[in-house]
């Protein structure tokens, strides 16, 4: 279902007219964890290898007339192949969550979060610092009213 992104009236003089804005394509955000999963066991055949036992050609088209004098082919030795069992998955390996750390970089040193910022490198190893209150600064404001400064035909 599609979510109000502006709600509000257009108005022309006297006349108002409601206005509901929709946006017509969005980017969905699924929280995801990072996880730890061991290697995962190979998958293992159930399947065992089949002797067909199969009598060579001379025997195998050996023919021979019944009593009605109509000729057969006669196919002895001949087994049917059992069905092969289906391969069974492997059970899937435990999931564990992880924890990401910053790690100062060529130290092994851990930062603490409050020490971290976020920046925009402008020239090689040459960062803007942008703050927190900055972004929050420049959310836009929502309002009931919008207005129209002119036409254009």
């Amino acid at each position: 279902m599609a979510t109000t992104v502006w709600r509000g009236f257009v108005t022309f003089g006297l006349i108002s007219i409601p206005v509901r804005l929709f946006r017509a394509a969005r980017s969905e955000r699924v929280s995801l964890r990072r996880l730890y999963r061991a290697a995962p066991p190979l998958r293992q055949s159930v399947e065992e290898p089949v002797s067909h036992s199969v009598p060579d050609y001379a025997e195998r088209d050996h023919l021979l007339s019944d009593s009605s004098g109509q000729r057969r082919t006669r196919l002895e030795g001949l087994k049917a192949a059992p069905a092969p069992e289906p391969i069974r998955p492997a059970t899937p390996a435990p999931l564990t969550p992880v924890q990401q750390v910053s790690i100062r970089k060529g130290t092994d040193e851990i930062l603490p979060d409050r020490s971290v910022v976020k920046g925009y490198e402008y020239e090689k190893d040459r960062f803007v610092v942008v703050e927190r209150e900055e972004l929050k600064s420049i959310a836009p404001k929502t309002a009931t009213e919008m207005e129209i400064h002119e036409f254009v035909k």
